[in-house]
């Protein structure tokens, strides 16, 4: 395993709209020590053929084609399997980075022996324009803190495989949440540069768009933190309510 190599855990599903400036955006960073795992769940649009094409180019993307379409945890742990770098960071196939952004958290994270270090980010449209609204990270997060803010974006995370176990869920939806949330359990902290250094697209259709069944699919999550008394569950589920509506206000 390659002490300094970061991997880039990055699954697409038909969205081969976005899928070229989100690879360049990696491609354009900064940092260079890095290889990137694209792992497609059986797009029926090109976006296998957008990401073949830019493999072809450059010898630190790799392409990976799940048989069946299993969802990003199921993508995502493909990608870790597959990882040959001690540092992961994750990318939807549809956000940006900013240039910079795997530099800065490099140094960040092996400056201060880190498991788990994220960053402020903001939000743009479909067509990139930058929109209302910036997520700013507290200074670190353990378990409960995460369970009320929610702050960690999955895009924007980066962890050391030496001190985190890590696997993600098969669910089709809030398994990047129930990723922290098992990573926190053990005791770790996860740590925040204030910086925005990743763009998340905001736009109609995404998973995440039917806020009601995603508050109670996220209730149903919290309710299952079994190493937490009820009371907190309840508490942290409260505020993850009050952000997510103080989030979707700023934003629009």
């Amino acid at each position: 395993m390659k002490n300094d190599l970061v991997s880039i855990v990055f699954p697409v599903y038909n969205n081969s709209a976005f899928l070229e400036d989100a690879i360049c955006s990696v491609v354009n960073q900064t940092f260079s020590n890095w290889e990137l795992l694209i792992i497609d769940d059986c797009s029926s649009d090109n976006s296998v053929d957008i990401c073949l094409k830019l493999a072809e180019s450059n010898e630190r993307i790799r392409v990976f084609l799940n048989e069946n379409n299993m969802g990003a945890g199921y993508s995502r742990n493909v990608g870790l399997k597959n990882a040959r770098g001690r540092f992961i960071a994750f990318m939807d196939s549809d956000d940006l980075w900013s240039d910079s952004k795997l530099q800065v958290q490099f140094d960040f994270m092996k400056s201060d022996k880190l498991a788990i270090s994220y960053t402020s980010y903001d939000f743009i449209d479909e067509c990139g324009v930058r929109l209302k609204g910036i997520v700013s990270v507290s200074g670190s997060v353990d378990l409960v803190g995460y369970l009320k803010t929610t702050e960690i974006g999955t895009s924007t995370s980066m962890i050391d495989r030496y001190q985190v176990k890590f696997v993600f869920s098969l669910a089709r939806t809030r398994q990047d949440t129930m990723f922290w949330i098992s990573a926190l359990s053990d005791g770790l902290r996860a740590y925040a540069i204030p910086d925005v250094l990743c763009h998340y697209r905001s736009r109609p259709g995404q998973i995440s768009a039917n806020k009601l069944k995603m508050l109670y699919r996220t209730f149903v999550v919290y309710m299952g933190v079994h190493n937490l008394p009820v009371r907190v569950r309840f508490y942290c589920y409260l505020h993850y309510i009050f952000n997510a509506i103080k989030k979707r206000i700023v934003v629009r």
